[in-house]
């Protein structure tokens, strides 16, 4: 097991190369509700042609370790969706780098990515049953509204 020591994490912009990696982090947290294949699908949808038509905008992200990928987030709205509304796409960190306050700053980083597109909503959905991601968003500011 790794101590739970400060690590040097850069975030940068998910790449098609990357989301076998990324649906293999999303998949944990969500302990078979959802399914790697399903993740994997709607991630490479994020590159395909078609989704530009759907999407006003996808902005997401990988978090790097010393070249490893141990995080991924995002915040995305379709075209229909109010100009300040956004949602914020699975943000998950690997279980061994967590406790250390990067998905905190992974949640920095990406409430400045929404404010730069001037958002004043962004939604995040999670199970009930998942209290540590409840836990979590209730930290940074989110409410609970059913």
């Amino acid at each position: 097991m790794m101590s739970k020591t400060a690590v040097k994490a850069k975030i940068r912009r998910l790449e098609s190369r990357d989301v076998k990696t990324v649906s293999g982090i999303i998949e944990d947290p969500f302990h078979g509700w959802v399914t790697r294949g399903t993740i994997e699908s709607e991630l490479e949808n994020i590159f395909q042609k078609q989704s530009y038509n759907i999407y006003r905008f996808v902005d997401a992200f990988v978090m790097d370790v010393g070249g490893e990928i141990i995080g991924y987030g995002g915040i995305w709205s379709l075209r229909y969706d109010p100009d300040t509304f956004a949602m914020m796409d699975w943000l998950s960190i690997k279980k061994e780098y967590r406790d250390r306050g990067l998905g905190s700053n992974f949640m920095k980083f990406l409430f400045k990515k929404a404010k730069k597109r001037k958002l004043k909503h962004i939604i995040v959905e999670t199970d009930n049953a998942n209290k540590r991601a409840v836990k979590f968003y209730k930290k940074h500011g989110f409410r609970k509204l059913c």
